[in-house]
């Protein structure tokens, strides 16, 4: 009989995803994460593994269709076996006990093995906690065996180098083997737990088991990227020592562990790929409020994990200055008693109340008609320009990906009167560029934009330059634009709401320069980055519009040149 896979969570709540692109058609044999389909969320585009080696029957969906979570998505025929039950069996640690051959009569588990060995027994692997992340260690079993679960229950709570996290069932039924304690460290895709899926048969029909462990229903996995923060971690592990602490991870050979730690000399720098050492977030943590450096502690934790104990140790020993040192002022720094450094009172502002006059009186104007007539929504993203050709003109090449976006998306080109509820798309890009002046903002207008080369849009901005600093802008130069480009962060600032002038329709800001640490294969690297904020008339504009428009830009500034 055939398998059916449903849509996973795909988390932060979201309870849809587009199909972009089916990566299988029917007929296909797959195994075991290899990608089915790439999907679509309000968040970003993944790729959705299969769970089974077996043949595809079935897609329930085409490309563009809107799939609820946990839908069914894709039927299997000639399953081989439960979801990753070969590699279960074949990542499973040598010191785990070997599986004994039972009878039928035997085969229903014993709750202390490590797994089951008869028939209607399916196994759950670590999944794949993302960013590249080869292992997790157990903090805490959510559930023991026995339990009963749902789909999305929380199984375990499991610590990276990133965070804490959660992982949830992805099936519903009874709990009949953990294969890992507390403070175990688990590599991905390890057989984690074993289930008794509801709905299989029982022990006394063979046959049935047989048939019904090609049928358990796959509710949900675990894929994309799992968020993560530093105040949720922070917090995770004061809850957790708030309850008595946690068990931490236990050395291979304890005794001989214990020894050299207790009698090791001062130590050298302990440092793994990155550079960094190797610890938990809870580990340096613990290590930071006791003014510990991790590269001087000597590691006695699974493949050279730095544990608590060894900080401990490395404390008993002497090996770091008490916390007080460390905060006490620099020599010849004066008190926070003593005087500050703060500039004096600027000489050219007349201080007290005085009546909006010229581009600040129009700044009123313009702001007011935009807060009473645009209903706004920003979007914020970055360009990665790490591969820029040298020599590139930067505000040049922002305005090119302006008009790359607007040829994307011309409905971001546009006026709307929403008295009449009328858009007016434009084919021309007259760009207006929003100037600071002590006087207030000045917005000149670049027209034709879309038909003009580097060196010409160089020039137009070295007149516009010259005129705002001459205060000789005409206001025939500030009339009618189709969109608008904030440049604020040539002054300071990332991101920003940059506001929609009626009867305009967008408005990108780009913020300051960055120098991101940024995840590459194999490592992490620092790269040059252009934070982008797109504000949109949500009015008239669809935010899958304004998302798309704001792509092309992207993808236009990364361009080498």
């Amino acid at each position: 009989m055939p398998t059916t896979f449903n849509l996973p969570d795909l988390g932060e709540g979201l309870q849809e995803a587009e199909i972009v692109e089916w990566k299988v058609k029917e007929g296909d044999t797959v195994k075991v994460d290899d990608p089915l389909v790439a999907v679509e969320t309000d968040k970003a585009v993944v790729d959705v593994p299969s769970p089974y080696n077996g043949k595809i029957k079935k897609l329930h969906w085409a490309n563009g269709d809107i799939v609820p979570t946990h839908s069914a998505l894709v039927d299997f025929d000639e399953v081989d076996g439960a979801p990753a039950e070969d590699d279960a069996e074949a990542d499973e640690p040598a010191e785990q006990p070997k599986e004994e051959k039972k009878t039928k009569a035997e085969s229903k588990p014993a709750p202390k093995k490590k797994k089951s060995s008869g028939g209607g027994s399916t196994t759950f692997n670590l999944p794949d906690l993302g960013e590249g992340l080869q292992e997790a260690e157990i903090v805490e079993w959510k559930v023991s065996v026995g339990d009963t679960v749902k789909v999305d229950d929380p199984l375990v709570a499991v610590e990276t180098d990133k965070a804490v996290v959660d992982v949830p069932s992805p099936y519903e039924g009874e709990i009949t083997a953990l294969h890992w304690e507390n403070g175990d460290v688990v590599p991905t895709h390890s057989a984690l737990c074993d289930f008794k899926v509801e709905g299989e048969a029982s022990d006394e029909d063979d046959s049935d088991e047989e048939e019904e462990s090609k049928g358990g229903d796959d509710s949900g996995t675990v894929v994309g990227k799992m968020a993560t923060s530093d105040d949720e971690l922070e917090e995770t592990v004061v809850i957790r020592k708030g309850k008595g602490g946690r068990r931490e991870r236990k050395p291979k050979k304890p005794a001989a562990s214990q020894a050299q730690a207790k009698s090791f000399t001062p130590p050298k720098n302990i440092t793994h790929g990155t550079g960094k050492p190797k610890a938990s977030p809870a580990t340096r943590l613990y290590a930071k409020e006791h003014g510990v450096d991790l590269t001087q502690v000597p590691a006695t934790g699974s493949k050279g994990q730095i544990t608590k104990s060894d900080v401990d140790n490395f404390l008993q020993s002497g090996g770091a200055q008490p916390q007080h040192q460390a905060q006490q002022p620099m020599g010849g720094m004066p008190s926070f008693g003593g005087g500050w450094d703060v500039p004096p009172h600027a000489e050219d502002v007349t201080y007290g109340p005085q009546q909006l006059k010229g581009p600040r009186r129009a700044m009123h104007k313009s702001m007011t008609a935009a807060r009473s007539q645009v209903m706004e929504c920003t979007l914020f993203d970055d360009a990665d320009i790490h591969g820029w050709m040298p020599g590139q003109d930067i505000t040049a090449r922002i305005i090119r990906a302006v008009v790359a976006g607007c040829r994307t998306v011309p409905q971001m080109n546009a006026w709307y009167d929403g008295d009449k509820m009328e858009m007016t798309i434009h084919r021309h890009v007259d760009l207006a560029m929003a100037v600071d002046t002590p006087d207030g903002l000045i917005v000149p207008v670049i027209r034709d934009a879309d038909s003009k080369n580097g060196q010409q849009l160089r020039e137009d901005l070295n007149v516009i330059k010259q005129k705002t600093r001459s205060r000789e802008v005409a206001p025939e130069d500030m009339k009618n634009p189709t969109i608008t480009l904030s440049n604020f962060g040539m002054m300071a600032g990332r991101y920003a709401t940059p506001v929609v002038v009626p009867p305009q329709v967008a408005i990108l800001g780009t913020g300051g320069l960055r120098h991101d640490v940024v995840p590459v294969m194999g490592g992490v690297e620092t790269h040059k980055r252009v934070p982008l904020s797109i504000t949109f008339d949500h009015r008239c504009l669809t935010g899958g519009e304004a998302c798309r428009w704001l792509a092309a830009v992207i993808k236009d500034l990364e361009k080498p040149y």
